[in-house]
């Protein structure tokens, strides 16, 4: 699976509307400076003056390459007849030489303008590849120097490096005639001297040509390949019966140094360029020897294949080996050898060891299949075979390997460029490869699959029930420690298990958890009264019968207790309220209660939808809805805009972005703010409801918020969605004169 994740990402990646062209929008072709649309002049020395402001190239000692229709021109050291000393398999190695190449370019003001616009103050110039030591100067100026030689002028450090980013500021440009000088040294026999590719070489903002040279993902896939191949191989060291697998993985681990040795992040591990330029042609010429062994190793293999097999290996061996021995100049040669030698190791693997075997298959399955046939039939074959069989996936990737690695060739010899579009067809074979392995245990993993499908609707059954009751428990631990009514949680024997600050305030010190219900209700009971008997038998009642029952404790208080359940235990939880007359007002009273909150939603939520309930049944269902959300947005209005000072305009922002609970926690933990409670005091009869909500902040302008919610508008409706409910849905909305205090009241009928 990982592999295929990465799979996907590679192949999207050049799809992705996520490229450095939406990054940087405004930023177009003619708008970035291609330098191979300007003349490139190359003499055999470098000097100061050539690197002077204004300094044009004449004379007959420079050689000019005319720029390119196309955007591609060869301008290695190598290829220029004049300068080149490379001989085929030539074992001399060259003193290094020093070389100029300069591009006089034209900035036009169309350019020069935008590329000095204040987004862009930075500049870059982008080198597809620059060796072996270099430095580069614009218009007079040292941009980037990596020269390293000894007192006698020999290279002890390389420098060959692809996608070359080289940040400078855009002062440095001038409106009009410009010049880059590159000062170039090196064997003039090496295939590593001079401006190695054909393109591009370019100008442009700073931030446009990071994204556009960006190897995070290359490099991700080849570390995926290393450890994915190490993985592979260590865990089928002693099954030798299997030997397809280490071969597989042995091909993963070479294919991912191979992809990681052509990024420009190996740089930061490995500066030395010959080094790499060696490690990256080893992990080459290991690619094909190791497919040819993988291939074979999938079936029996005959005396003469194995013969040719081992033919294959001997010529690789020593390809390899003379790489390691010789300088860059040689190794150019080999890898042309390669180049050769490659195209008929991928002929002979793709059409013997895998075409020939799909053929076997393909005619296996259908004289399986049915005596007679016809076409459609044979099409049917095909297509199954090819996508059900390992040799039909391995087929498929191989093909396109084939196709791909023609291309690269030609874009490496012919081109100059570095295309690497195998890498695309290689990943898709890898994936192939992986298939071949993961078929020996599909039985397995279906059994496997089954069992974890089960495991995971359970898991997925308990995450939601885990999900509700912590949703649950956060809404009852909201009101339980936030009302001002007195309420003790105990167990079954009514030993004191939880309490809220309520409870605390009316029982003192003579509250405390692991103590007896009874001991604590001494302190408020009246002297001449017995009620352990009475205690015991209101327990028995509600754990019989599941219901509340009532008990007067003295002449001011009433104890509710009521049936609990945690964690599937049965508790009994005991509320306490004054024993008020009934009647308020000349009416019963259906609801009444204060309660202080902190900052927290949840709670907000559940005692809004608690108010509600105490009317709901006179209002209807609508009404109850349109009620329930106003008295809960009031609320979430006193905590975000009053106790936690947030503006509208800051929650309309955070919400777009994603990060309105992260602006709620971090105003939360401010020494200012934390500390600020919201007072909800309501009282509820047949004929009216009245909810007073008060908050501890600055209070606002509520005259002109009243004015503009007569005929609001789009922002209004956003911004002050609350105050607009608490209007449709109650008569009467009053603010204090501080704007911190709101009073809403409602007639009920019914």
């Amino acid at each position: 699976m990982i592999i295929l994740f990465a799979v996907i990402i590679q192949l999207l990646l050049p799809l992705s509307p996520l490229s450095a062209d939406s990054l940087n929008q405004q930023t177009t072709p003619t708008e970035i400076i291609d330098l191979n649309k300007f003349p490139l002049f190359i003499r055999a020395d470098f000097s100061s003056d050539y690197v002077i402001s204004g300094f044009i190239p004449f004379g007959k000692e420079w050689i000019v390459l005319s720029p390119s229709a196309d955007g591609n021109r060869s301008m290695r050291i190598i290829d220029i007849e004049e300068f080149s000393q490379h001989h085929f398999l030539s074992f001399n190695r060259h003193k290094p030489q020093e070389y100029t190449y300069a591009i006089p370019f034209y900035v036009s003001s169309h350019q020069y303008i935008f590329l000095n616009k204040p987004p862009n103050p930075m500049l870059a110039l982008h080198l597809a590849s620059i060796g072996d030591n270099w430095e580069v100067y614009l218009n007079g100026k040292l941009l980037r120097s990596e020269i390293h030689r000894d007192v006698n002028g020999t290279i002890v450090q390389h420098r060959n490096y692809r996608d070359v980013l080289i940040p400078f500021s855009a002062t440095l440009l001038r409106n009009g005639p410009n010049n880059v000088v590159f000062r170039i040294i090196g064997d003039p026999a090496s295939p590593l001297v001079g401006l190695n590719s054909s393109a591009p070489y370019r100008i442009g903002p700073y931030t446009y040509l990071k994204s556009k040279v960006n190897d995070l993902v290359d490099v991700t896939l080849s570390l995926i390949y290393i450890f994915i191949g190490i993985y592979i191989i260590l865990s089928n060291l002693t099954k030798y019966a299997y030997i397809y697998n280490q071969l597989f993985g042995l091909f993963s681990i070479v294919l991912g140094l191979y992809f990681f040795t052509r990024t420009s992040s190996i740089y930061y591990l490995i500066s030395d360029s010959e080094i790499l330029f060696s490690l990256e042609i080893t992990s080459l010429f290991l690619i094909l020897p190791v497919v040819t062994s993988f291939l074979s190793a999938l079936s029996p293999v005959t005396k003469t294949q194995r013969k040719v097999n081992y033919c294959i290996y001997g010529i690789y061996s020593i390809l390899i080996i003379a790489e390691l021995l010789f300088h860059p100049a040689v190794i150019y040669d080999l890898t042309n050898i390669w180049a050769i030698i490659s195209i008929i190791t991928l002929m002979y693997d793709y059409i013997h060891l895998v075409i020939w075997k799909f053929f076997l298959a393909l005619q296996s399955r259908l004289r399986n299949s049915n005596s007679s046939f016809t076409y459609r039939d044979v099409l049917k074959e095909i297509k199954e075979t090819l996508l059900y069989t390992p040799i039909g996936n391995i087929l498929i990737g191989i093909t396109l390997l084939v196709i791909t690695s023609v291309i690269d060739t030609y874009g490496s010899i012919v081109l100059k460029r570095n295309l690497v579009t195998s890498r695309y067809s290689l990943i898709i074979f890898l994936v192939g490869g992986f298939l071949v392995i993961a078929r020996n245990f599909l039985n397995l993993f279906n059994q496997l699959n089954t069992a974890n499908n089960a495991l995971e609707s359970k898991l997925s059954m308990l995450r939601n029930f885990t999900k509700q009751a912590d949703h649950s428990q956060k809404i009852y631990l909201g009101i339980f420690n936030n009302t001002e009514e007195p309420i003790i949680i105990t167990d079954t024997q009514l030993v004191v298990q939880e309490y809220n600050r309520a409870a605390e305030n009316l029982f003192g010190q003579g509250i405390d958890e692991g103590k007896s219900l009874l001991k604590v209700l001494q302190y408020i009971s009246e002297s001449n009264k017995s009620i352990a008997d009475e205690l015991s038998d209101l327990k028995n009642k509600v754990l019989l019968t599941g219901k509340s029952v009532q008990y007067t404790i003295n002449k001011t208080n009433i104890m509710l207790l009521e049936p609990l359940t945690n964690n599937n235990l049965p508790w009994i939880q005991v509320r306490f309220t004054k024993t008020d007359p009934v009647y308020h007002n000349g009416s019963f009273v259906w609801g009444k209660g204060t309660y202080s909150l902190d900052n927290s939603m949840a709670a907000a939520d559940a005692i809004s939808l608690r108010i509600t309930s105490c009317m709901g049944h006179a209002l209807g269902n609508e009404t109850s809805q349109l009620v329930h959300a106003a008295i809960r947005e009031m609320i979430c209005n006193a905590i975000e805009y009053g106790n936690l000072e947030i503006s509208p305009q800051e929650k309309t922002e955070a919400l777009q972005l994603h990060k309105y609970d992260e602006l709620l926690n971090k105003r939360k933990e401010l020494s200012i703010f934390k500390d600020r409670r919201v007072i909800v005091k309501y009282i509820v009869t047949p004929r009216k409801a009245l909810i007073k909500i008060t908050d501890e902040g600055k209070g606002f302008d509520y005259k002109t918020i009243l004015t503009k919610a007569k005929n609001p508008d789009h922002d209004f409706l956003t911004q002050h969605q609350g105050l607009f409910l608490a209007l449709a849905a109650f008569d009467l909305v009053v603010y204090n004169d501080n704007g911190n205090q709101v009073l809403l009241g409602k007639t009920i009928s019914g």
